[in-house]
């Protein structure tokens, strides 16, 4: 994060940068399971038992772009919420709560992605220019699982930073540009393996004075125990986007 700060001072008194910002429409689904071995989470269930799988809800996801002779800022937020109801396949604990197989169940989840991302152009010539650097990915989740007959409810609350290296493709023929960014986090060790895969893929259309339209698609998928209590999260979270973006 030092290194971010200090990167983007450099790169303000190198010269003006140039800022971007965009507001995407996204409709991300989840797919996957949660289970733990302990503390606020005992047991296993996919989002499929908990009826949050595949669900879909548009939301809005904010992006800045802050390009100077230092490298690019990328900051971003991508927000996903699901509600359903299902049945477990066997026993879970959570938060206190212990629900026994073939219970059923209503879910509320929330998973909410926040990354920044700096990369330096490694080859800058059109139409193909190559960026690496590194970033950061914050996961907020949030849940709620409650009996359906009203019989009690347990919640469950983390957020787990995860560093990142990145790597980006970006280019443009006349008024078309793509750009396609992809973050990897991985460390193993004895119980606790963590892996995350953030891959963001767009195209743009110039606009000219009206901007430019977005069209892309977000795919973040999670392995391995990421949670302080040894929750793990073995999940992907995605879907298509269509956005506006502005600069000066």
């Amino acid at each position: 994060m030092k290194r971010l700060l200090t990167l983007l001072s450099l790169s303000a008194a190198c010269a003006t940068p140039s800022v971007e910002m965009c507001s995407d429409a996204v409709v991300p689904v989840a797919r996957g399971s949660i289970t733990g071995e302990g503390g606020s989470l005992t047991g296993l269930a996919s989002f499929d038992e908990l009826g949050v799988e595949d669900v879909e809800r548009a939301g809005t996801s904010p992006r800045l772009d802050i390009r100077g002779d230092a490298g690019t800022l990328s900051l971003g937020f991508m927000p996903a919420a699901y509600s359903g109801e299902g049945t477990l396949a066997a026993d879970l604990q959570l938060g206190g709560e212990t629900f026994e197989r073939s219970a059923g169940v209503e879910t509320v989840m929330g998973a909410d992605f926040m990354t920044a991302r700096w990369t330096q152009e490694v080859i800058g010539s059109d139409p193909l220019r190559l960026g690496l650097g590194v970033g950061f990915c914050g996961v907020g989740l949030k849940m709620k699982v409650a009996r359906i007959d009203g019989g009690g409810e347990g919640q469950l609350d983390e957020l787990i930073p995860l560093p990142l290296a990145v790597a980006k493709l970006e280019g443009g023929i006349g008024r078309l540009a793509y750009e396609a960014s992809f973050g990897l986090h991985e460390t193993g060790g004895s119980g606790s393996a963590r892996r995350l895969e953030d891959l963001d893929a767009r195209l743009s259309l110039d606009l000219n004075d009206a901007g430019a339209l977005v069209l892309g698609y977000r795919r973040l998928q999670l392995d391995g125990t990421h949670a302080e209590d040894g929750a793990s999260l073995d999940a992907v979270f995605g879907g298509p986007y269509l956005g506006l973006r502005v600069g000066f």
